[in-house]
């Protein structure tokens, strides 16, 4: 069977102006087990999920306000291969 890990759960929020932060991660494999990703493999996951173009201000009544995102990142072979909201 190939090398194949995901990275479930990355909780995070997503503040009024658009910036993402206060992250969490569970890292599981495909059996849903807790595992330990590649400590680099994390840090770029983090990094892209809080590049700032990849999110939006959301407004309610032209109000902008928090949200939260949940991101499952699936990692076949090291290489991202699904990103799913």
């Amino acid at each position: 069977m190939a090398n194949i890990m995901v990275t479930r759960n990355l909780h995070l929020i997503v503040n009024c102006e658009g910036r993402a932060g206060r992250f969490e991660i569970n890292e599981l494999n495909l059996n849903l087990e807790k595992t330990n990703l590649n400590n680099h493999l994390v840090e770029d996951l983090l990094s892209i999920t809080a590049e700032q173009k990849n999110w939006s201000v959301f407004n309610v009544k032209a109000h902008p306000k928090n949200y939260y995102m949940y991101i499952l990142y699936r990692i076949e072979n090291g290489k991202i291969t699904e990103i799913l909201p």
